[in-house]
């Protein structure tokens, strides 16, 4: 099979396309012919050494089709999403035309978008998904703020909670992208500024149900309770520190990260899809804009 092995590590430049053999069937693992997988950061961070040693084939999510399972839990040919279990990290990842995964990461799809919209979700929407629905346990009629929501986990973030009845409050520094954060859901937008807290404040007087932002440092006499969720994949070019957003929250704080999706909430974005609400939207774009590896979000392997 081709994939894109890291060289050394260092810059894109060190990815180049190899012939390498195909993964056999094992026990517990399932091989997959991928057809499309997504960008993400920490790929970034694999390839360029700063996690140490790491899998010779980078990638930590894919789409495609089942080529073997062992255990019989998925049938060949079925259509399946894949994400961590150690791909790219332990495990050669998903930048080939196939990949083994652990079957527990696995999860099968019953959806018509195209192998490029599908790769736009595993990662970006099940993360957001646990951090809404497990971390903050969001609830119809709520109001939550999502900084940076431009960011590709920002949109997925979005998305999800309007489509869960969530009043979404989203802030951007660019007020160009109003048009395309209301599509996506957003019943408000403001821009990112140092008095961001003061001006949701003048709207929202009793203040908002629940944060989610990229934070690295949240001083916990700045809480006035409510509910907080860090994502701390955002970018942090994509909101401003200085904005005191804590001060909205009128409850009992709770502060919680995402410590990474399970194949539950994975599969529970099937029935967001079949329903045709949260997704993808045209323009749908992600955190990566390295050499080339950028295509408006939506990333087909150069391996199929």
């Amino acid at each position: 099979m081709r994939a894109i092995i890291i060289k050394q590590p260092g810059g894109p430049e060190q990815l180049e396309i190899k012939d390498r053999p195909a993964p056999e069937p094992k026990p517990g693992h399932v091989i997959i012919e991928v057809k499309a997988f997504g960008l993400n950061r920490a790929e970034i961070y694999m390839r360029s050494g700063a996690w140490g040693p790491v899998a010779e084939v980078s990638g930590i999510e894919c789409v495609g089709i089942v080529r073997s399972d062992p255990d019989g839990r998925f049938a060949k040919g079925q259509k399946v999403t894949a994400l961590m279990g150690g791909m790219g990290r332990t495990i050669n990842g998903s930048y080939a035309e196939l990949v083994s995964v652990p079957a527990g990461n696995v999860a099968a799809l019953a959806t018509n978008l195209s192998w490029e919209d599908l790769a736009a979700i595993p990662e970006s929407y099940a993360t957001a998904w646990s951090c809404l629905h497990g971390n903050l346990a969001i609830a119809p009629g709520q109001t939550l703020v999502v900084r940076g929501a431009t960011s590709s986990l920002g949109q997925a973030a979005l998305n999800i909670a309007a489509d869960a009845g969530v009043h979404v409050i989203a802030t951007t520094r660019n007020a160009s992208r109003r048009p395309s954060l209301e599509e996506l859901g957003a019943r408000e937008v403001f821009l990112e500024r140092a008095d961001l807290s003061a001006e949701i404040r003048r709207h929202h007087a009793d203040g908002v149900d629940a944060v989610g932002c990229h934070q690295r440092k949240v001083p916990p006499n700045q809480f006035r309770g409510g509910e907080f969720v860090s994502l701390r994949v955002w970018p942090e070019s994509a909101v401003s520190d200085s904005a005191d957003i804590e001060f909205l929250l009128p409850h009992e704080q709770e502060l919680a990260s995402n410590a990474g999706p399970k194949r539950r909430e994975v599969m529970d974005l099937n029935g967001c899809q079949d329903s045709g609400g949260c997704g993808p939207r045209a323009g749908f774009s992600c955190g990566c804009r390295e050499r080339g590896f950028q295509q408006s979000g939506r990333v087909h392997s150069p391996c199929v």
